[in-house]
């Protein structure tokens, strides 16, 4: 009787180790991943496609270092009030991401963005110091990817700033005020070619606001003079952004 309750008690155990094991699995949360020369390697391609037996040269492994750096075109961006009596709109028509990186399998930082050609229609805006006008800069920018939707696979990243709470700070027609403070993060969709191989990257704005489960992200500007605060949406064609070296997302 007592070898019988011993052989279920280990069943159990090893049911419920099954069961936590594969929860960890379908928990696990999309990352970058590398194909990395290694001697002894699984796989003989650049692409960790094809496996290499004895003469096995690379190895998948999660993507780490500061080889993985990131630049692309944004183009059309829109920043505009959520209010209903909004009069906030600046649009910029030539933007840019000068660099950034991943600085870990599931995180971006210092990254840099240029929105250029910006006004609000009738005026030219551009950042308090260090720039001309027609040009706000953004960053440095840090933040993580995550879930937008498990279920679809659908993966976002969320860039706020590497310290304290303003991503820019610029004016909108001439000297003086009225000047104006992004706060914030932005959020975005993160597409391209996901589960396999690639140099390309998309970001798409103005769809899910946040990652699953989470707040919803928020995007602000305040008048500096004033303090008064109001939303923003934000908008505008996809970021098309290359990577030094070819990456696969694992979603």
């Amino acid at each position: 009787m007592r070898a019988v309750m011993r052989v279920a008690i280990l069943v159990i155990a090893l049911l419920t180790i099954g069961t936590v094991t594969a929860s960890a699995a379908s928990a696990s949360e999309p990352a970058f991943f590398e194909c990395a020369k290694l001697s002894g390697g699984v796989y003989k391609d650049k692409l960790c496609s094809e496996p290499g037996g004895a003469k096995g040269k690379y190895e998948l492994q999660e993507a780490l270092g500061a080889a993985h750096e990131v630049t692309g075109k944004i183009n059309t961006i829109h920043l505009d009030g959520e209010g209903a009596e909004s009069a906030f709109e600046v649009g910029c028509e030539k933007s840019r991401v000068l660099g950034g990186r991943l600085t870990s399998p599931t995180s971006f930082g210092g990254v840099e963005i240029e929105l250029a050609n910006c006004d609000t229609g009738d005026l030219d805006c551009g950042a308090l110091i260090g720039h001309h006008m027609h040009v706000i800069d953004l960053g440095p920018l840090a933040g993580p990817i995550g879930y937008i939707s498990r279920g679809s696979h659908t993966v976002g990243v969320d860039l706020g700033p590497e310290s304290g709470s303003t991503l820019a700070e610029f004016r909108c027609g001439g000297t003086g005020p009225p000047e104006y403070r992004l706060k914030g993060s932005i959020f975005g969709t993160l597409g391209g070619d996901t589960n396999t191989f690639s140099k390309g990257l998309q970001i798409t704005l103005g769809g899910a606001l946040g990652f699953e489960g989470a707040e919803p992200n928020r995007l602000s500007v305040e008048e500096i003079s004033t303090t008064a605060t109001e939303d923003l949406a934000l908008s505008g064609t996809p970021w098309s952004l290359k990577t030094k070296s070819a990456l696969e997302l694992k979603a």
